[in-house]
């Protein structure tokens, strides 16, 4: 058996036999508590549904981008229409965040199928960092969660727009000199793509059907990452369940980059979808200040449990470490500057 097919067998495996056990423990927690047990199991398998619930249909519309970028975006046409000068490739990068409907669920695979047909990395990242912020959702989400102060919209894209620009400059300034993401060999990329293994899958003539591979490919990307969403959606549900939403009121009085940091590691942890993440953010309104649920807003989209996982999963391990330091220090630099400058 070879490897594509050993991983899709263990998916559908985790599948098949994941899926009843969660179901049977969120059904039977009520009566496990019933007996003196101390762990909320009830409120976390809820919390697990709901989670799960949330990001799959953003998860499995993601999966479709990711398949198309797969499938129509090839090296030949980003070189062909991609600006040549580093500006026009981050005003591209910061378009695409801007326009393209792709949640914080599926932005790292399609970050990583950029990265394999050789978009440049400074412009890839500024893409990744871009999008979960930027996207048409999440700008909607934030203008309903806060009616009364419309300016938030204008406030998480600017300093979303600062911060991708700041990511992706620094691989500018600091290059790296090998391909961060590790290759894929799986079902749909080499078996329903290119039969010879060519990289330019638009002139190749053994190309097989575009659609069937775009199914494949959605297909693939979809099942390999259910596990990742369930696994980030269990550890947000005990997190959040156990230390819950309370926040030390002296830290955010006295202390704004403590404040700051607390609510990166809250986004972090909770690990919730970039269109509904504006909610949570406006009911804390009162606890955090402005530059806080600033950085709540920008860093959790980008970087959360499931998100790192998948990281994890698609890039090398020394691009993720940097990609993990650079984004969360841009970020608290980028929500401090914010409060020292508008007191906020």
């Amino acid at each position: 058996m070879t490897p594509s097919r050993r991983t899709s067998s263990a998916n559908y495996l985790f599948l098949v036999i994941g899926t009843p056990l969660v179901a049977f423990l969120i059904a039977a927690s009520q009566a496990f508590e019933a007996h003196r047990l101390r762990v909320p199991l009830v409120r976390i398998g809820t919390s697990v549904a709901g989670l799960m619930l949330q990001a799959v249909p953003f998860m499995l519309l993601g999966a479709m981008m990711s398949a198309a970028v797969a499938t129509l975006v090839t090296t030949s046409f980003i070189e062909r229409h991609l600006p040549r000068t580093t500006i026009g490739g981050f005003t591209v990068a910061l378009a695409a965040g801007l326009c393209m409907p792709v949640c914080d669920c599926m932005a790292v695979p399609t970050f990583a199928n950029l990265l394999r047909k050789k978009l440049p990395v400074p412009c890839a990242v500024t893409f990744l960092v871009a999008v979960p912020i930027m996207n048409p959702m999440a700008i909607w989400s934030t203008w309903y969660a806060f009616p009364n102060d419309p300016w938030m919209v204008f406030h998480r894209v600017g300093l979303g727009a600062l911060m991708a620009l700041t990511a992706g400059m620094s691989f500018v300034v600091c290059p790296i000199g090998k391909i961060p993401v590790r290759p894929r060999n799986d079902h749909a990329a080499n078996e329903l793509g290119c039969a010879c293994g060519c990289d330019d899958y638009a002139k190749c003539e053994h190309r097989q059907s575009p659609l069937r591979h775009f199914l494949r490919h959605t297909h693939d990307d979809f099942l390999r990452m259910m596990p990742i969403l369930l696994v980030g959606s269990t550890i947000a549900a005990i997190i959040s369940i156990t230390f819950g939403n309370s926040i030390n009121a002296d830290i955010v009085a006295n202390h704004p980059l403590g404040a700051i940091a607390m609510a990166m590691a809250l986004a972090f942890l909770c690990s919730v979808c970039s269109s509904s993440d504006a909610v949570i953010a406006a009911g804390m309104s009162g606890m955090l200040p402005v530059s806080a649920l600033l950085a709540f807003l920008t860093f959790g989209p980008v970087l959360d449990v499931k998100n790192a996982m998948m990281l994890g999963v698609e890039c090398k391990a020394g691009f993720t470490l940097r990609l993990v330091i650079t984004i969360t220090m841009t970020c608290i630099l980028l929500a401090f500057l914010v409060h020292m400058a508008f007191g906020i």
